[in-house]
């Protein structure tokens, strides 16, 4: 896997990959997904939702203990990052992509840029959608990072963004909403009274 590092937010470099056939001009941002072991419920008292213009999106809170060591039982609360909270889309999308496909623009129906770092996406039924190639399903976090509205995230072996994926499915979506991360408008969906960022895995 080619990995590099781009800017996401605030500075934090975060990996992306270029192997798929969107290479060379659009990555796909590298994640992992948050062992549940380590979720705090929100009757914790620690923040549910992150906003964006105005929006509120889902995150979890995680011990960050208990994820590097799953023989910890002890939540240590001053020791905590949070997650975005997603579901996926494994629909197909609305082109087909090929290795000659121009993504010299942003958004094209193949990329959007976020805080000025273009990275893949995918146009399904005429919404955007961010493409994530993920790493593993049970994240070991190895450092700490200050990113969007000053939350503390994780970062995992290989610089990927940890997420929590919450196993809903397009099924369980009541909404479709637009949502504006960083300048790029993708695609959160809404279950009940919350809002989740929907990304599409890429193979």
């Amino acid at each position: 896997m080619a990995i590099s590092t781009v800017p996401l937010h605030g500075g934090v470099l975060v990996s992306v990959t270029n192997d798929n056939d969107r290479d060379n001009l659009a990555p796909t941002l590298l994640v992992s997904y948050s062992d549940l072991s380590g979720i705090i419920t929100t009757s914790s008292g620690h923040a549910s939702e992150l906003m964006f213009n105005g929006i509120p999106l889902s995150i979890s809170v995680h011990t960050f203990i208990a994820n590097i060591n799953p023989s910890v039982t002890v939540m240590d609360f001053n020791n905590i990052y949070y997650t975005f909270d997603i579901i996926e889309n494994n629909l197909s999308e609305d082109i087909v992509v090929s290795s000659d496909f121009n993504l010299a623009s942003s958004p094209s129906p193949l990329t959007v840029t976020i805080n000025g770092n273009r990275l893949s996406a995918s146009k399904i039924d005429g919404r955007y959608y961010l493409n994530v190639s993920v790493t593993s399903i049970l994240a070991q976090p190895s450092a700490l990072v200050t990113m969007f509205n000053g939350m503390d995230m994780a970062l995992g072996n290989e610089e990927e963004l940890v997420i929590n994926d919450t196993l809903l499915t397009l099924s369980d979506v009541d909404e479709l909403i637009d949502i504006n991360i960083g300048g790029a408008y993708l695609t959160a969906g809404r279950v009940g009274f919350k809002n989740y960022l929907i990304v599409k895995p890429l193979p």
